[in-house]
C-alpha cells in the first residue's frame, strides 16, 4: 500500500478571515462524516497568520495530478488568496537506504 500526501498551501487575503474559517469548519464537518477517505489536517503558520496548510494523508495509489478532493479544494480556496498544491509519495526505508549507500560510495563518506 502506497502512502502519499497532498499539501495545499494558502496565503489568504486578510479581510476574508471569518469567511475562510467558516469554510474550514464546514470542510472539517463534511470530511468527518465520510469514511475511507484521506485524513485531513489544517495548519496555520506560526508567524504569518494568513498562511494555511491543508495536508491530506492517503494510503492508496496516487492519481496523476492529485486527488479529486484536493483539486476541488484548490478550486474552492482560490477565491481566498494564493494557492499551491503539491503531491508527495512516501519513500520506503529500503529504497532510501539503497540511495544513501550509493551516495556514500560516490562521494566517499
Amino acid at each position: 500500500m502506497t502512502k502519499w500526501l497532498e499539501t495545499i498551501e494558502l496565503r489568504s487575503i486578510q479581510n476574508r478571515r471569518e469567511e475562510l474559517e467558516s469554510t474550514f469548519k464546514d470542510l472539517a464537518d463534511e470530511l468527518g462524516k465520510k469514511t475511507g477517505g484521506p485524513t485531513v489536517q489544517i495548519y496555520q503558520s506560526h508567524t504569518m497568520k494568513n498562511d494555511f496548510s491543508l495536508q491530506l494523508h492517503h494510503s492508496d495509489k496516487p492519481p496523476d495530478g492529485g486527488s479529486s478532493l484536493a483539486i476541488g479544494l484548490v478550486s474552492l480556496l482560490k477565491e481566498f488568496g494564493l494557492v499551491n498544491h503539491t503531491l508527495w509519495v512516501e519513500r520506503s526505508g529500503k529504497s532510501f537506504k539503497q540511495n544513501e549507500t550509493s551516495i556514500h560510495q560516490r562521494y566517499g563518506k
